[in-house]
């Protein structure tokens, strides 16, 4: 009996240390790949600069330029960059802004720079906002729909537009209104169905009319309503840019 308790427990140590031999794994073997992690990322110049319609960013302090984009437009195709924390750095003529901000991988986003000194703005602001993720495997965008979304991007208290616009997205029977978008946020994403032709309107908080009924397009696909610049100007204006 005893002989059979010291070959058993001899067994199970024997197993114990194949299992352990078994999972592990050498970090530093060649054999071991490293993942890289990446993102998407596209620039729209929103800044009204005198002397600067062009607006150019560069990418962890690095000498190649990643994007070169004019006023109101924005920067194609994306950017792919690496994931993690990376330094933007936003150059106008002669003046620079510097960011430090994470992207998350698999993630496409768009980033947004504002400055109107019609609205009395002190400063450039600038906003990251993510637009879908993209990793392998992700559901193709189905047909005869559009994906319609409000981004504020003007500092305008006319209308109280910085206070809050209320975004209405109709197709077909299909009406959907938004809560205030303040100024730096954007609304939810709305549906429809491409082909009951969808209409969206843009109201300030005081209830003005920014936008009357306007579509984005006949086309399927998924877009942003940005809302930017000046009443004072004559610079008020809803940019519909495609994401996919």
């Amino acid at each position: 009996m005893k002989h059979s308790a010291k070959l058993k427990f001899t067994m199970f140590v024997l197993s114990v240390v194949a299992l352990s031999l078994g999972g592990c794994v050498k970090v530093n073997s060649p054999d071991v790949g490293a993942t890289d992690f990446r993102a998407s990322v596209r620039f729209a110049n929103f800044v009204n600069l005198a002397g600067a319609g062009t607006m150019t960013v560069n990418v962890d302090k690095s000498s190649s330029t990643t994007a070169t984009v004019t006023l109101d437009q924005v920067s194609s195709p994306y950017s792919d960059l690496p994931a993690g924390a990376r330094f933007f750095q936003f150059n106008y003529g002669g003046t620079s802004d510097t960011l430090h901000l994470a992207l998350t991988a698999y993630t496409q986003y768009t980033m947004y720079s504002e400055f109107e000194p019609q609205n009395g703005d002190a400063a450039r602001s600038y906003m990251l906002v993510p637009e879908r993720r993209t990793f392998t495997g992700a559901v193709p965008f189905p047909a005869d729909t559009q994906v319609v979304r409000l981004v504020n991007m003007s500092t305008d208290t006319a209308a109280d537009v910085s206070g809050g616009l209320t975004f209405t997205f109709k197709g077909g029977s299909t009406d959907t209104m938004s809560d205030p978008v303040a100024f730096g946020s954007a609304s939810p994403y709305y549906q429809a169905a491409a082909s009951s032709n969808p209409q969206y309107t843009i109201v300030g908080a005081t209830g003005t009319v920014i936008q009357a009924a306007t579509t984005v397009g006949a086309a399927a696909g998924r877009y942003s309503v940005v809302f930017v610049g000046s009443q004072a100007a004559g610079t008020w204006q809803a940019i519909v840019f495609k994401e996919n």
